[in-house]
């Protein structure tokens, strides 16, 4: 009994650790609109965007059990435009990029975003992919 609750309660420290914004996204989207940055203009933001290869060339990871199977082997076989800020939103929508919470409207577009805990203290193994040139690697999760 002593174990199992104790199992619970690790699932559920991992689950707040990776998905909790504790109200984050009135700094990071309402003030920075930093949502709008990674979008980009042609994404209804601001700028350039911020493309797959730039985010995570600097450090943010992406959880692949968090992808669908069918955009795994895209991404392998190379069908994925890892340099469209396009992607990193679709990325976000999946809520596989480990530590932020893109928030969508109705139509799609991103309106604020949440940062979690997993932003600066996650890891993931590189059991999926590695892109040397991007510098980047997307795998398992380990919290």
């Amino acid at each position: 009994m002593i174990s199992k609750h104790a199992h619970q309660m690790m699932k559920e420290g991992q689950q707040i650790f990776r998905f909790d914004t504790f109200g984050s996204g009135a700094f990071w989207g309402d003030v920075l609109q930093l949502h709008k940055a990674i979008a980009g203009e042609k994404n209804g933001g601001v700028g350039g965007g911020v493309s797959p290869k730039t985010a995570l060339s600097v450090g943010l990871k992406v959880d692949s059990d968090a992808l669908p199977d069918s955009l795994k082997q895209q991404i392998k076989d190379g069908k994925v435009d890892l340099n469209d800020p396009a992607t990193t939103l679709a990325l976000l929508k999946l809520n596989s990029v480990l530590g932020v919470t893109g928030i969508f409207d109705r139509s799609g577009y991103i309106k604020s975003m949440d940062i979690q805990c997993a932003f600066c203290h996650s890891t993931v193994d590189d059991s999926f992919l590695q892109v040397s040139e991007g510098g980047w690697t997307a795998g398992r999760t380990a919290i």
